[in-house]
């Protein structure tokens, strides 16, 4: 699954179209015990009436569905709900834009979309383009069951509920450290921020990978990210996320606020002073970070678990050196705590809309609320996790099993997870050699952000803004600058980049949707 993650960029990239894209629940009854119809198929005369035809559309990431003949799913869907899915899936999000743009001037909009962003439902929310599905809800049981109470308020625009954001994926980004290293040079794993940087030294200057030359660096990862468990022991987000919104003392606030963020940032900046950082933190991209770690480049690394434990990086890992052993380190404590970093809890894999035209038209309507209930089913969930019972996988208890086609042939079929799944129950099955260290991963504490649920005022400029924070915090850790330049920045953000209007309606909405007083 792509999992999309609340990154440094994620704020700004929320003003363009951008990379983004549940738990099991009995069906719920009526006073006469029979199953209500937000959870169950209509059922009248389906036999003899003809299909339904129903068009999704969304981003499919590079994943081409087979031929009708041959989409198991499709085919499965069809079957059980009467209805005829036609999915449109373009590669990208720009062949997405492009596609959805070209449709709406058209006015001929997809009965289902899964939306990037909050821009974009913004935008089709303004021009009248989505249906408000708040009078509706009643009929969804299925979809909260799985994706919750709060992932409706994702969708909430304006005061009405324009869509339903799916499930989110785990986080379990944390420190990884070369266990073979610490045995050789005889440390233990680092329980604080002091530790951290002792261990990071040993491994910059002591020979940890024993080649007699100094090439090794004690840590690594994706920018100000590979100090997000640092930031997070001074109770602040690290500068990745320099603009999200948290709560503090019961009231909303970023890191530029926060009286903490200077002593976080003076806590990173002896890091840099020692030379232990990767020389090249800032412009790591993608895998660059966990590939220095494979090549022995470095010995500790802030990423996500499958960079070295799942079975394609552990290959790699072995195949660079069979000596390697890397493990997860349990969040380092500090002043504030174990916190491992940030977590934007308004992120969403996907917003799902409704077209505006399904209002007058009852029965397809109720078709699509079968069809997003029945994904959000225990059986209809397994359905679009795993494919065919009994092909696919097979069940034991509660427990499933993968079977050898279903790994084959089931590549595809994430693209009819319309509300999501219940993702840490979907990876521990696909990867069950990993699930305790996911399991663990995903249970380290977080702090909790919310800048998914609020929309951007017109006259803030996120990516300013970001960018302001950014170089004036790179400067301070490179030493081109005083550690008390800081003082300032809020100041500066009010009076350059507009940043209070953005926080007055950060605090706005997060008191709409109750999560301040």
């Amino acid at each position: 699954m792509k999992k999309q993650k609340w990154t440094l960029s994620a704020l700004v990239s929320i003003l363009s179209l951008s990379l983004v894209l549940g738990g099991c629940a009995q069906n719920e009854s009526n006073n006469e015990g029979t199953p209500t119809a937000s959870q169950e198929p209509t059922k009248t005369s389906e036999a003899q009436a003809a299909p339904t035809k129903l068009e999704i559309t969304k981003v499919g990431w590079g994943t081409k569905l087979p031929d009708a003949g041959n989409d198991f799913i499709k085919q499965a869907l069809d079957e059980k709900l009467n209805v005829d899915i036609t999915l449109t899936s373009p590669a990208s999000p720009d062949d997405f834009k492009s596609l959805l743009n070209t449709r709406i001037a058209a006015g001929d909009y997809p009965d289902i979309m899964e939306l990037d962003s909050r821009a974009t439902l913004q935008m089709l929310a303004e021009k009248g383009a989505l249906l408000d599905l708040t009078p509706y809800l009643d009929r969804l049981g299925e979809v909260k069951t799985m994706v919750g109470d709060d992932s409706f308020k994702k969708g909430v625009f304006d005061g009405k509920t324009y869509a339903i954001a799916k499930t989110q994926a785990l986080m379990t980004t944390s420190y990884y450290i070369r266990k073979d290293w610490l045995e050789k040079l005889k440390l233990e794993v680092p329980t604080t921020t002091e530790e951290l940087l002792k261990v990071a030294k040993a491994f910059t200057e002591e020979d940890p990978d024993g080649n007699g030359k100094k090439d090794t660096f004690g840590i690594s990862g994706l920018g100000w990210q590979a100090f997000a468990p640092v930031f997070g022991s001074l109770g602040v987000p690290s500068l990745d996320m320099a603009t999200g919104v948290y709560i503090k003392d019961g009231k909303s606030i970023t890191s530029p606020q926060d009286p903490n963020m200077k002593a976080a940032l003076a806590e990173v900046k002896k890091f840099f002073d020692a030379g232990v950082v990767d020389p090249e933190i800032f412009s790591n991209k993608g895998t660059a970070a966990s590939d220095k770690g494979i090549k022995g480049q470095v010995g500790i690394v802030f990423i996500d678990w499958g960079a070295f434990i799942r079975k394609e990086g552990a290959e790699n890992v072995k195949a660079a050196n069979p000596n390697a052993e890397w493990i997860m380190v349990p969040t380092i404590k500090g002043p504030a705590g174990q916190i491992e970093g940030p977590y934007d809890v308004g992120s969403t894999s996907g917003l799902i809309a409704l077209s505006r035209t399904l209002e007058k038209d009852e029965e397809k309507l109720q078709k699509i609320f079968d069809l997003l209930n029945y994904v959000s089913s225990p059986e209809g969930s397994q359905l679009v996790q795993y494919g065919i019972k009994d092909k696919h996988f097979t069940t034991e208890g509660s427990k499933v099993k993968i079977s050898e086609l279903g790994a084959a042939e089931a590549g595809y079929i994430w693209l009819y997870q319309l509300t999501g799944r219940p993702e840490s129950e979907y990876l521990a099955t696909k990867f069950d050699y990993a699930a305790p260290i996911i399991d663990q991963a995903s249970k380290l504490s977080r702090l909790n952000l919310y800048n998914g649920f609020i929309d951007l005022p017109s006259d803030f400029n996120a990516a300013d803004a970001y960018r302001y924070i950014g170089d004036l915090s790179m400067e301070i850790v490179y030493g081109k600058k005083s550690i008390d330049s800081f003082d300032s920045l809020a100041g500066d953000l009010n009076s350059k980049f507009n940043y209070q209007v953005f926080m007055d309606q950060a605090s706005k909405q997060m008191k709409e949707l109750g999560f301040i007083q």
